[in-house]
């Protein structure tokens, strides 16, 4: 675009004399003014100095090519080119900047175009015409001081134009920059803002006294995102400064998750058609409400007319440095501009240059700039009927007419022109040589050397802040938020508000002091395609580049904050809150003794307690009954004392551990059980050598019973010791200690745990062990008498503890938390209760509901039915839990057991049919053996052993031996035999003799011959075997 400009340019050779103005040299002396408008009606204002400053500023919107003229007055473009007349004023007034030399300008109308800018830039560079060829050449440089690398003086002592302050756009300064930078002259611009000039080898002539637009796309993205606006429509005039603007803008835009709905263009010139379209579609946007404009002055008041023709109300404009503080918006309907927001450059000027402009202008100092202010507004200056108010950001307007016109002199960039100004006047002093009262006589400016100064100049603004270019040629500000609002009552009086800043790239916005529809309303309106989706939710968008979404929930152990598409899932111990938010940390899961739990196994564990309380109780009670003397009161008394102490053990593992808990656990729950299993342990061994006695032994154990009381606390201590060493040694391989936090699923736990698991699972191999051993000899007498049955409940009692252990230990292991505890605390307690359940409920209910089966007869008769149980037709039932105590077998009126059924014939021929002799020998052994026995009883000696020898005498003809064992059939013999004996009357003086009742016996039978019965030498044997092992069985009785 800019070669076809010069080309065409060039080619027309239609350059009239006007343009022939060489400003190598001056025109007439110092200090002459020279205003006046230019054949296409632009301003031309010139003042006599001896260094020149070119100045392009916008004192129209428009040219029309056609007409060669321009069109559309802008006193903002007015006001701009005052304040570069007032900034040089001020520097040829200061007496220590630029001593003894005057400061010239030379100011033209850009008319906001480029191609009638590249024709005011060819006022600022050094040439010459052939006025007779009309062709352009620089022969004539010399002559008049200029050539290519330096300004020299000319015929009058001056040295041209050393800058130039402008243009005002990017579109226009990309052309003049390059023509400028061809002669090496610096342009200090005050607005254009594009990001191509950032590249400082292309263009290294160029200065700007304001941000580029990478910082104002950040600031207009920040200002979208703080109002929560998601889904807006974008509008830009299609060249390039303005498609890199955008690009810049959606960018900032996509890193913030906001979408852009529509994104319009509309062309620079006849642009009619295309922008009525672009208004249309806008108004089919019912959910969109933030628009961005992307335009230069004149083609966004373009816009904003079609849409106040069309009524497009409801919507907030977003403006650039442009457009957006320009004053031509406060003759717009507030419906339409009303709540419009603007970013801009902050500038704050001071109250001399506002005064400066009103009085120039109402003076005529500046006859061109007056004339075209007065035709703008209609009025004159001289009649006092123009008034023009400042509309800035601290002051109401009170008084709005149709003459009124207002300033808004903070949003012209006066200050940045001014800055302009001074960084050019300061980098001349120092490029001159100049001191605070002299500056040496004028000679030539070397242009290399003054555009070196001016990149690294320093100065202050108006607020005393220090200035300066960075490395992109920039100064770097700050960002004003502007708000247009209108009056309440009064719809024709707008003014702009500064609502907030963007500083330090951060938006400090004041919500509550903006307004939005109609520059009234409070409430922020919403531009968004789809509502944000509740905490806990994500986005599901039809596609990647949808602005629209639904929303579905997280699932479990998932957060979202609603704004993106995928959940994110908690960490390890991690939980989200109740709306799935955010994660925050498990809370470690603590049973307390308050916990519901621990309450329900504390009453559990008390409730047992008070049950082995009661047994305790019943067996105090009733202890010199057979049935409690038969279950060996040391041992029982330790059983009973080792259930208290599991129940102990139970609460432990409910409390919240620690290292020391953890160890102490370990301990008590490897020595409770190990403390019961070694006393069920004793009692099955006792119980099962009652019956395993050798036959030839007058007494069956041959130990006293304190001796055997001893032996058993030893075995007790023995079986306990080796689990204490086992906890020991595991305990110093592998300490339990306290693990802080452990996570499974939603809940995190404080266990204990050891790496190996040593002791524990030592401790629960020799459980194990003993529980076998102990269910083994139980199931091996589990056919003992029926008043010794508790070899049955013992063997019970320990399968149940063995398969305890074996559910309670992998259940600890494999939970946590109250589940841990549960398991612990439970399986310990139902130790306890298989004991008081297996061993100790049945004697009590017995006791208590059976009285009748609490017998001494009963025990004698469980002892004779056992001795020949094979042979029974009939096994009496009922026998109580056991008969065997430690003072006797008795019978409520001394006598002996009743006596069973009546045997057979066989067997009792064989009887009566034995050899008299050995009968009448052994007979007497045997009484005094149990004459013996019986006299431990306290009352009853006399009447017990008549008893005893009734039932024992027949049994004595048997020959004693001790090495014949006893096979199937003579056990069956033997019992035959001992039945019989049994339903013989003998008297307690043993005086009826064997044939008396063998005839009796074979009276009531019917048989007549029993001379043919005989009883051989075996059968003989036999019987006796089955008499000692019972005679052994009595003896225990009274003894053990």
């Amino acid at each position: 675009m800019l070669t076809n400009s010069y080309g065409l340019f060039f080619s027309t050779k239609f350059i009239t004399t006007w343009m022939v103005i060489i400003l190598c040299y001056g025109h007439g002396g110092y200090g002459q003014i020279s205003s006046s408008l230019t054949s296409s009606g632009g301003v031309y204002e010139v003042y006599q100095g001896q260094i020149f400053l070119g100045g392009l500023f916008p004192a129209h919107l428009d040219y029309d090519q056609s007409k060669q003229s321009c069109q559309i007055t802008s006193i903002r473009g007015i006001e701009q080119a005052l304040a570069m007349i007032y900034a040089i004023e001020k520097v040829n007034n200061a007496t220590q900047l630029l001593p003894n030399i005057t400061l010239g300008y030379h100011i033209r109308d850009t008319c906001s175009n480029v191609r009638h800018t590249l024709k005011d830039i060819l006022n600022f560079v050094p040439y010459t015409q052939d006025l007779v060829t009309g062709s352009i050449g620089y022969n004539l440089l010399n002559k008049y001081g200029c050539n290519m690398s330096s300004i020299r003086l000319d015929q009058n002592n001056t040295l041209g134009v050393a800058a130039v302050v402008g243009p005002s756009s990017s579109s226009t300064t990309l052309p003049s920059t390059n023509v400028l930078g061809v002669f090496s002259i610096p342009a200090v611009t005050y607005g254009a803002t594009s990001g191509i000039f950032i590249d400082r080898i292309q263009y290294d002539n160029l200065f700007r006294t304001l941000p580029s637009d990478h910082q104002q796309a950040r600031a207009i993205a920040d200002l979208i995102y703080g109002f929560g606006w998601t889904y807006i429509a974008t509008v830009t005039v299609d060249d390039i400064y303005s498609r890199l603007f955008m690009d810049l803008i959606q960018r900032r835009l996509r890193l913030k998750s906001i979408c852009v709905a529509k994104d319009l263009y509309f062309p620079q010139t006849n642009n009619t058609q295309r922008i009525q379209s672009i208004i249309s579609q806008l108004a089919d946007l019912s959910n969109v409400s933030a628009i961005i404009l992307i335009a230069q002055e004149k083609e966004a008041l373009s816009v904003l007319k079609e849409a106040n023709n069309q009524g497009l109300t409801g919507k907030i404009w977003i403006g650039t440095e442009s457009w957006s503080d320009s004053a031509e918006l406060l003759k717009l309907s507030r419906d339409i501009v009303g709540g419009l927001l603007g970013v801009v450059p902050r500038s704050q000027p001071s109250d001399e240059f506002y005064r400066y402009f009103q009085n120039h202008l109402a003076q005529g100092d500046h006859p061109s700039l007056t004339q075209l202010v007065e035709a703008k507004l209609g009025c004159r200056f001289a009649q006092q009927t123009c008034t023009l108010v400042r509309s800035n950001y601290d002051n109401r307007p009170q008084n709005c007419g149709k003459s009124v016109y207002f300033v808004n002199s903070e949003g012209n960039k006066v200050d940045f022109i001014i800055d302009g100004v001074n960084a050019i006047a300061e980098a001349l002093h120092q490029s001159l040589n100049c001191t605070s009262s002299y500056c040496p006589p004028l000679i030539h400016l070397n242009r290399k050397a003054y555009l070196n100064t001016l990149r690294h100049i320093k100065i202050k603004n108006s607020q005393g802040n220090m200035l300066s270019f960075n490395d992109n040629g920039e100064i770097t500000r700050n960002y004003s938020i502007i708000n247009l609002q209108f009056d309440e009552n009064n719809p024709n009086c707008g003014y702009f508000v500064s609502v907030g800043d963007w500083y330090n790239n951060k938006l400090n916005l004041h919500y509550q002091a903006v307004r939005f529809q109609n520059g009234t309303a409070t409430n922020i309106p919403s531009s968004r395609c789809s509502f944000e989706c509740q905490l806990g939710y994500r986005r599901v968008r039809p596609d990647s580049q949808s602005c629209c979404w639904q929303c579905a929930k997280c699932g479990d152990g998932e957060v979202s904050n609603g704004t993106t598409v995928y959940c994110q899932a908690c960490g390890l111990c991690e939980q989200p809150v109740a709306n799935r938010s955010y994660c925050v940390a498990i809370p470690i899961t603590r049973v307390s003794w308050d916990h519901p739990v621990s309450i329900a196994i504390l009453v559990g564990v008390f409730l047992i307690a008070l049950l082995t309380t009661f047994v305790a109780c019943i067996f105090l009670r009733y202890r010199d009954t057979p049935i409690v003397k038969a279950s060996n009161r040391l041992l029982s008394t330790l059983h009973i004392i080792s259930v208290y102490y599991i129940l102990a053990v139970a609460p432990a593992f409910v409390y919240d551990p620690n290292d020391v808990v953890c160890e102490v656990q370990f301990v008590i729950f490897a020595t409770s059980i190990t403390f019961c299993m070694a006393i069920l342990l004793t009692k099955t061994n006792s119980v099962s050598k009652i019956f395993q006695v050798r036959l030839r032994s007058r007494t069956p154990f041959g130990k006293s019973k304190n001796r055997e009381s001893y032996m058993q606390l030893l075995f007790i201590f023995g079986i306990t010791s080796v689990s204490v060493i086992i906890v020991i040694v595991g305990s110093i391989l592998d300490i339990p200690r306290l693990r802080d936090k452990i996570c499974k699923g939603k809940e995190a736990f404080s266990r204990c745990e050891s790496d190996t698991h040593l002791g524990i699972t030592f401790s629960a191999v020799y459980f194990c062990l003993l529980g076998t051993i102990c269910s083994f000899l139980a199931w091996r007498t589990r056919n003992l008498p029926n008043n010794f049955n508790e070899a049955k409940y013992i063997c019970f009692c320990s399968i149940c503890m063995w398969m305890i252990c074996i559910l309670t230990i992998p259940g600890y292991y494999g939970t946590d938390g109250v589940l841990r505890a549960v398991f612990s605390s439970l399986g310990i307690a139902c130790f306890a209760l298989c004991v008081l359940v297996f061993l100790f409920l049945p004697k009590v209910y017995t006791i208590l509901f059976k009285p009748e089966l609490n017998t001494k007869e009963h025990c004698m008769r469980s002892i004779s039915q056992y001795t020949f149980r094979k042979a029974s037709t009939a096994p009496i039932r009922g026998a109580p839990a056991g008969c065997i105590s430690d003072a006797g077998i008795h019978t409520p009126n001394g006598s002996a057991p009743s006596s069973p059924p009546i045997p057979a014939r066989s067997s009792m021929r064989k009887l009566v049919n034995h050899d008299k002799p050995k009968k009448s020998t052994k007979r007497k052994s045997v009484v005094t053996f149990i004459d013996d026995a019986a006299k431990e009883e306290d009352n009853s000696v006399g009447s017990n052993v008549d008893g005893i020898r009734k039932a024992i005498t027949p049994e004595t003809i048997a020959e004693e031996t001790s090495d014949i064992s006893l096979t199937e059939n003579n056990i069956e013999e033997a019992r035959n035999v001992s039945i019989a004996e049994n339903d013989v009357e003998v008297t307690s003086s043993g005086e009826n003799t064997v044939e008396e009742a063998q005839i009796a016996l074979t009276e009531e039978n019917g048989v007549k011959d029993t001379s043919k019965i005989s009883i051989t030498e075996n059968n003989s044997e036999e019987t006796r075997k089955a008499s000692t092992a019972e005679n052994n069985v009595a003896y225990y009785v009274y003894n053990v």
